[in-house]
């Protein structure tokens, strides 16, 4: 009705329409393409897949690393209550300690000397009649050492 049956094409027919897309003798717009449609294998063989340089994986740079773990800083009233030296942060759900603290070290010039990480659950929120879920996420508490501050927060 809309479109959306078709009657498939005999085989001579679907043969017909694909020899009117490129004449015979005539070379199309694409290299190789009217030598891959008489059954030719330029193609395959004009590319190699050894003729670029493949360039080796390479680590992840430190302060890749932090810009990854570290979404945002988590600014609360328990938050700015903590005292001189901690921070919560809201981090990425495969974030780690030992990474963490790499992390944080890295993107704020600072040394860390504790971090606790807290799995913050989902909740239920309703607007009227309509059900929803405020999403959970992973958050850390990062204490650092002794007269260090982070100038950000």
């Amino acid at each position: 009705m809309l479109g959306g049956f078709r009657k498939k094409e005999s085989g001579a027919k679907r043969k017909e329409r694909s020899s009117r897309a490129v004449p015979p003798g005539k070379k199309s717009d694409f290299p190789g393409k009217s030598d891959f449609e008489e059954g030719g294998t330029e193609i395959a063989s004009s590319v190699s897949p050894r003729d670029s340089k493949a360039k080796p994986m390479q680590a992840k740079n430190q302060s890749d690393l932090a810009w990854s773990l570290i979404v945002r800083p988590h600014i609360s009233e328990k938050s700015t209550t903590l005292g001189e030296g901690k921070y919560i942060l809201k981090v990425s759900r495969d974030a780690k300690k030992g990474d963490l603290k790499r992390a944080v070290g890295d993107r704020y010039g600072v040394e860390v000397e504790d971090v606790k990480i807290l799995n913050m659950p989902s909740k239920k929120r309703r607007r009227g009649g309509t059900i929803g879920i405020k999403p959970g996420f992973k958050k850390a508490i990062i204490t650092l050492t002794k007269g260090q501050l982070i100038d950000e927060f």
